[in-house]
């Protein structure tokens, strides 16, 4: 899924590189960690596994210099971890989200935007939980609303640099929760 939809991306740009209001971008930063969450006598046990750093890509279009729409995907790296209630069972995720929103800017200065995005995201996550005797593959998508706050700095007159906070809800599965949440720092390029 991570090849074809980098693929898609460059025929994309690549067809659209003379395109007015076209961006690109990439970006990471820590997200939320993988939460596995199991009801024991009606107490929530809960145990977090490492946060590996999500990867981000995205293309967007501005209508104008205010509005715009953008869509993108992010994996989470794979994650593998002891259920809390029963060491011999193991867990293995891979987590990703692909989003779609529109966007609003707001320039001050010549350098300086604040912008925002609300939308709708797809959070999946496929993996396998095992023990001695047997094995269940596990897939689940959830649907989420999907918003971001950010601000962004103009280095040239293509490149700029972004901070962004964004926000969709957990995946979750039976006793297992993935979240989508986190903060980004990435590089956006505009044709």
């Amino acid at each position: 899924m991570k090849k074809n939809l980098c693929c898609v991306l460059l025929v994309v740009s690549s067809a659209l590189v003379h395109a007015e209001g076209l961006y690109l971008g990439i970006a990471t930063g820590p997200s939320k960690k993988a939460l596995l969450q199991q009801d024991v006598a009606d107490q929530t046990v809960s145990t977090e596994s490492g946060s590996h750093l999500p990867e981000k890509l995205f293309i967007g279009y501005d209508f104008t210099s205010y509005i715009g729409m953008e869509g993108g995907y992010t994996y989470y790296g794979s994650f593998s971890q002891h259920l809390p209630r029963d060491a011999s069972v193991n867990v293995n995720v891979k987590p990703d989200r692909l989003y779609l929103a529109l966007t609003g800017t707001w320039y001050f200065g010549q350098d300086w935007s604040l912008f925002g995005k609300v939308g709708g995201a797809q959070g999946r996550f496929d993996g396998t939980v095992s023990n001695a005797s047997q094995s269940q593959t596990v897939a689940h998508y959830g649907n989420s609303l999907y918003a971001s706050v950010g601000a962004a700095y103009a280095i040239s007159k293509d490149w700029s640099a972004q901070l962004e906070v964004e926000h969709a809800a957990q995946v979750r599965y039976q006793d297992f929760g993935w979240g989508m949440s986190g903060i980004s720092l990435g590089l956006r390029y505009s044709f």
